[in-house]
């Protein structure tokens, strides 16, 4: 995050404005050593955007299949040797900072490029590009290849350009693509408070203009701009080639993070995971129930769920762009097959984001969606507590559309796969707080595969 201030007396109304200047270079980032010194310091007043890799390099030059491109290859049983534990070994990752060698595995500062064009602002320190591998030192001597790319660094203005136009202050900020900038003032620079007088204000080139309105009697105002990159949209499927390894890799205790605008799933039960009795695994929905279509599949996958014997499963997800606002939609699809009587399956989005066991699925719960066991509808749990929505019961799937239309209310929409069928529910989230996390479970739904419950087709679509 960066902040920009420009004090503003009002009889000396009008600051310059100070072009932004840009830098561009190409690198050649060798398999070996692991990282590259760009020599490029970044500063908090930099954009730095790399894009455009190409080329062609190995973590291990003897196995064939180790030779990639920038977005690397899958490595299922190379995890624990991997900077960031994505299972795709070879991928071009980056770094700003010290010492990256250092660095613990997913250390928050690594970042992925892949052949993706990537911006990163707000950080300070060397920029270090290099190969997603050896996180245990000296792994790196077979080795071999180089990737090429390219980097460009902006250096944003610093002055905001102000001028008068009637009793309002009028301000033009330089801008950038995919910035969001909050702007702020005071009265006071030395102990504020400073209030935010626009916020989320889109870069889409040269710049912005917004005006704060009756400033010009004030006796003095001061301005101050904050710029961050704009995330991405959330949104993830088991199709996609992030799950090519399957959705958990105990053997390393590794949630895989796919899609983009989601943390990584962290995935508990109560049993050993991956034994007859619960677990988690990628296949086709259409194998609950009755073996019945359309199911939820996305290139014949989607994440799947199963417990019995008493025990029960959860996965759990962080909102990484933050809290639902009002206004936003979080989609969901969702197929399960029949529920042992007193048993249920479900999502819960939840205030927080506890997740160190199964028991936690609906630790913070504002909203719940299930089936239980032994009813013919679909329930929904909130501030009036459990309702039966009048939805049946299918074992073909539905998709599910949750809008947050107030800080405490809500509105469903669900959608039956096989008949178009919809349905509106609307009511009072319970609980306090925002809306941070999902999680998804099977809480001991039966023994056979036609209870395995399946999720899919994650997204939060912002007002």
């Amino acid at each position: 995050m960066k902040s920009f201030t420009k004090p503003l007396i009002m009889s000396f109304a009008v600051a310059a404005f100070v072009a932004m200047t840009t830098h561009g270079a190409v690198f050649v980032v060798p398999a070996n050593p692991i990282w590259t010194d760009t020599g490029i310091s970044v500063a908090t007043t930099d954009v730095v955007q790399i894009s455009g890799a190409t080329g062609w390099w190995s973590w291990e030059t003897d196995i064939p299949s180790s030779w990639s491109g920038p977005d690397g290859s899958y490595n299922c049983s190379g995890i624990w040797d991997e900077r960031i534990t994505n299972a795709r070994h070879g991928q071009l990752i980056g770094y700003v900072g010290n010492a990256p060698n250092a660095l613990a595995q997913n250390d928050p500062g690594l970042f992925s490029i892949s052949t993706n064009s990537v911006t990163v602002v707000g950080k300070v320190g060397e920029l270090w590009l290099g190969i997603n591998d050896a996180q245990i030192t000296g792994h790196v001597s077979d080795n071999g290849g180089s990737v090429t790319v390219s980097v460009t660094r902006a250096t944003l203005p610093q002055t905001l350009a102000i001028t008068l136009s009637g009793p309002d202050v009028r301000l033009t900020i330089p801008a950038i693509p995919n910035e969001l900038y909050n702007v702020q003032t005071t009265t006071n620079l030395i102990s504020g408070p400073w209030s935010t007088i626009a916020s989320n204000l889109v870069g889409t080139g040269g710049v912005l203009t917004n005006t704060d309105s009756g400033a010009v009697a004030l006796p003095q105002r001061f301005y101050r701009m904050a710029i961050r990159t704009a995330p991405p949209p959330a949104s993830d499927n088991a199709g996609s080639s992030a799950y090519g390894c399957g959705w958990f890799m105990s053997d390393y205790g590794v949630g895989i993070d796919g899609g983009t605008g989601f943390g990584p799933w962290l995935l508990t039960a109560t049993g050993v995971i991956g034994s007859s009795s619960n677990g988690f695994f990628i296949g086709s929905s259409t194998n609950n129930g009755s073996g019945t279509s359309p199911g939820i599949d996305v290139t014949g996958q989607s994440w799947g769920i199963y417990a019995n014997t008493t025990n029960f499963t959860a996965a759990y997800r962080l909102f990484a762009n933050g809290p639902l606002s009002v206004g936003a939609t979080f989609q969901i699809h969702m197929d399960n097959g029949p529920v042992d009587t007193g048993s249920s399956v479900g999502f819960v989005l939840r205030n927080g984001n506890a997740s160190s066991s199964p028991s936690d699925y609906n630790s913070g719960a504002r909203f719940e969606f299930r089936s239980l066991g032994g009813g013919a509808d679909y329930q929904v749990v909130d501030a009036s507590g459990t309702n039966d929505i009048g939805v049946p019961v299918t074992y073909t799937g539905k998709r599910l559309k949750f809008t947050l239309t107030g800080t405490n209310t809500y509105a469903l929409l669900t959608i039956d796969n096989a008949s178009g069928a919809t349905n509106m529910w609307s009511g009072t989230l319970a609980g306090t707080g925002t809306v941070d996390s999902l999680a998804v479970y099977n809480r001991n739904a039966g023994s056979s595969p036609g209870h395995d419950a399946y999720f899919n087709s994650l997204q939060i679509l912002s007002p």
